[in-house]
Order: structure tokens, then C-alpha cells, then sequence
């Protein structure tokens, strides 16, 4: 990346979103209701064409399966520019252990948005969460964007 310079905090082009307090997904009980994890950054202006921005999202879930079977979130991180949303990435995170056991998805993805004010959202939701039985919380949640402008 040293085709890139980043400007720093004073101008407003490096953003973070972290949350640590418990988050409870799905408590376990047959008529739990999932509750997804959304996540988005400050707005972030793009004045000018040629950048590149950064964004680094993780997030730890915590699962209490009392039985085996499949369960599954989907992660997926976005840009929102006004009513248009952009899926930049998005993946099953799944397993099928029993017992208590911690997940830990991380993943950076790169975006060059067009000119505008844009936000970036981190989304955890239901896919697959079948275990009646399955406890699954959060405590640590995060969102860093860093936008880069193209020296060349």
C-alpha cells in the first residue's frame, strides 16, 4: 500500500465502531427469536475520485450447544450510499460441535467508492440457528474503515 496515503484522524478518514458489552443472539429456548447484529460506521464523505477504503470487521460469538447440530450466522459487510446498499463480502460462519466453544470470524475487504457520503454496516444474522438448544451471545463487536487516497 505505499501507493497510498492516509490522512489521519484529524480529517476524519479513519473510523472505528466497537461495542463489548453482552449481546444475545438467541437464548436457547424454543421460541427464541434471533437477534441479528448490526453494526455501522459514521458517515464518511468521498469528495474525490481515487480512493481506496479498508474495512476490518470481527466479531466473537459464543456458543453453548446443549446438542449436536448445524447452526450458522451470516456475516456480511456493506456500503450504503443513500436507498443503494453494496454487498462487499458475505459468508456462512457454521458449526456443529456440542458443548461451549468460541467462534472468532475476521475479514478486511477493500472498496473504491464512487464519489459521496457513504456508511459501512457489519451484519450478523440467523441462518440455519437450529439447535433448540443453542445459546449463542456476543461480547466484542467491531468495525475499522481507514479511507486511503491514491497518490498516482
Amino acid at each position: 500500500m505505499s501507493d497510498y496515503l492516509c490522512k489521519g484522524k484529524g480529517t476524519n478518514e479513519i473510523f472505528c465502531n466497537c461495542q463489548f458489552e453482552e449481546f444475545i443472539l438467541s437464548d436457547g429456548t424454543s421460541q427464541a427469536v434471533f437477534n441479528p447484529i448490526v453494526l455501522t460506521t459514521e458517515t464518511i464523505k468521498v469528495l474525490e475520485r481515487n480512493y481506496l477504503v479498508k474495512i476490518t470487521t470481527m466479531v466473537d460469538l459464543q456458543i453453548s450447544a446443549a446438542t449436536t447440530g448445524v447452526f450458522g450466522v451470516d456475516y456480511k459487510v456493506e456500503r450504503i450510499t443513500g436507498n443503494s446498499v453494496t454487498t462487499l463480502c458475505s459468508f456462512n460462519v457454521s458449526d456443529d460441535r456440542s458443548g461451549d466453544f468460541t467462534l472468532n470470524p475476521v475479514n478486511t475487504v477493500c472498496d473504491t467508492p464512487p464519489t459521496g457520503i457513504h456508511v459501512y454496516q457489519l451484519s450478523i444474522s440467523d441462518n440455519k440457528c437450529i439447535p433448540t438448544s443453542l445459546r449463542l451471545t456476543n461480547n466484542c463487536r467491531c468495525i475499522n474503515v481507514t479511507t486511503l487516497k491514491n497518490m498516482y
